[in-house]
């Protein structure tokens, strides 16, 4: 709680790089916690902390605003319309109000729907999905994007993915980083690859940390 009220955390920004031009079309932001003692501890358990004592809804609204303002000043200063992508908490969805708080950022920072997308984890889109799919058509009638995160780690069934209409898909880093050498992995990585084309459905790669990495994914 004083972390928000001191205004100790900020946000830094993870690239999405198109793997046919190079250039970056998208930011992710990422959070951190400026603190001397508290600035290692791992942003996981900062959000599971945050859900557990009930600050993640001012906080991710601080992260959600803040992010659409930073990517809004960019497109101001001429350096291309990009999506910024936010990370939203299951805590956040289920707030009678989350998607009035969605607007007032967007408002607040004067950046168009089109240019934002919420990261959904799957887990968390496919827990109670009759609440959760009135909800997400919602936002994308305001235009807004949506990707699933961290996708193919959890047990969700695929038929709901058809009914979310979603924009993008997030192949889990774990996969990424065992493609090289796990045939199981790079299998994974194939089907997910095959039925997000099949879907008309973005793809995003998380952990792309080598060259190989990024030729055997392009």
């Amino acid at each position: 709680y004083e972390a928000i009220s001191a205004n100790e955390f900020y946000l830094v920004y993870q690239p999405i790089v198109d793997v046919k031009s190079n250039e970056i079309v998208a930011n992710e932001a990422l959070l951190r916690w400026a603190h001397e003692n508290y600035s290692t501890l791992p942003i996981p358990i900062v959000i599971e902390l945050a859900e557990k004592k009930g600050y993640i809804e001012e906080l991710g609204f601080w992260i959600l605003k803040e992010a659409c303002m930073q990517n809004k000043q960019w497109q101001d200063m001429g350096l291309g319309m990009m999506v910024i992508s936010v990370n939203i908490s299951v805590y956040q969805l289920e707030k009678p109000d989350f998607i009035d708080k969605v607007k007032e950022a967007l408002e607040y920072s004067k950046l168009e729907p089109e240019y934002l997308e919420l990261e959904i984890t799957e887990t968390a889109a496919m827990d109670n999905v009759s609440q959760k799919l009135p909800l997400i058509l919602k936002l994308k009638n305001l235009g807004i994007k949506i990707s699933i995160d961290d996708f193919g780690t959890g047990y969700s069934s695929l038929s709901y993915f058809t009914k979310f209409s979603i924009d993008t898909l997030k192949i889990d880093k774990s996969f990424v980083l065992d493609m090289l050498t796990d045939t199981n992995a790079m299998t994974i990585i194939d089907t997910i690859v095959n039925m997000a084309k099949a879907m008309n459905v973005s793809i995003t790669a998380e952990g792309v940390e080598t060259l190989e990495h990024m030729e055997k994914l392009k």
